[in-house]
Protein backbone atom coordinates (compact mmCIF):
# COMPACT_ATOMS: atom_id res chain seq x y z
CA UNK A 1 0.00 0.00 0.00
CA UNK A 2 1.21 3.50 -0.72
CA UNK A 3 0.99 6.68 1.29
CA UNK A 4 -0.65 8.46 -1.65
CA UNK A 5 -4.04 8.23 0.06
CA UNK A 6 -2.60 9.97 3.13
CA UNK A 7 -1.26 12.83 1.03
CA UNK A 8 -4.53 13.25 -0.88
CA UNK A 9 -6.57 13.21 2.32
CA UNK A 10 -4.16 15.66 3.96
CA UNK A 11 -4.56 18.05 1.02
CA UNK A 12 -8.34 18.03 1.50
CA UNK A 13 -7.93 18.95 5.17
CA UNK A 14 -5.38 21.62 4.21
CA UNK A 15 -7.90 23.22 1.83
CA UNK A 16 -10.62 23.10 4.48
CA UNK A 17 -8.25 24.81 6.91
CA UNK A 18 -7.57 27.57 4.39
CA UNK A 19 -11.29 28.08 3.78
CA UNK A 20 -12.01 28.44 7.49
CA UNK A 21 -9.07 30.85 7.91
CA UNK A 22 -10.59 33.06 5.22
CA UNK A 23 -13.90 33.10 7.08
CA UNK A 24 -12.26 34.96 9.95
CA UNK A 25 -11.99 34.73 13.71
CA UNK A 26 -15.37 33.05 14.10
CA UNK A 27 -13.92 29.82 12.65
CA UNK A 28 -10.37 30.21 13.97
CA UNK A 29 -10.40 27.05 16.10
CA UNK A 30 -11.96 24.98 13.34
CA UNK A 31 -9.21 26.15 10.97
CA UNK A 32 -6.57 25.15 13.52
CA UNK A 33 -8.17 21.72 13.97
CA UNK A 34 -8.11 21.05 10.22
CA UNK A 35 -4.53 22.31 10.06
CA UNK A 36 -3.51 19.89 12.84
CA UNK A 37 -5.34 17.07 11.07
CA UNK A 38 -3.63 17.60 7.72
CA UNK A 39 -0.19 17.79 9.30
CA UNK A 40 -0.81 14.61 11.29
CA UNK A 41 -2.20 12.65 8.35
CA UNK A 42 0.53 13.78 5.97
CA UNK A 43 3.18 12.74 8.50
CA UNK A 44 1.85 9.23 9.14
CA UNK A 45 4.40 6.48 8.62
CA UNK A 46 1.88 4.03 7.16
CA UNK A 47 -0.98 4.12 4.71
CA UNK A 48 -4.15 5.40 6.41
CA UNK A 49 -6.00 2.17 5.56
CA UNK A 50 -3.64 0.23 7.83
CA UNK A 51 -4.65 2.37 10.81
CA UNK A 52 -8.33 1.96 9.97
CA UNK A 53 -7.89 -1.82 9.79
CA UNK A 54 -6.25 -1.88 13.22
CA UNK A 55 -9.04 0.22 14.74
CA UNK A 56 -11.65 -2.14 13.33
CA UNK A 57 -9.97 -5.14 14.95
CA UNK A 58 -8.91 -3.69 18.33
CA UNK A 59 -11.33 -2.36 20.96
CA UNK A 60 -8.78 0.28 22.06
CA UNK A 61 -9.63 2.43 19.06
CA UNK A 62 -13.10 3.40 20.21
CA UNK A 63 -14.31 6.94 19.88
CA UNK A 64 -17.25 9.07 18.89
CA UNK A 65 -16.61 8.73 15.13
CA UNK A 66 -17.74 5.74 13.12
CA UNK A 67 -15.30 4.07 10.74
Amino acid sequence: MSKKLNHELAQIFKKLSAIYKLRGTKDRFRALAYQRAYRTIDGLGKDMREYIHVCKTKPLCTGSAEV
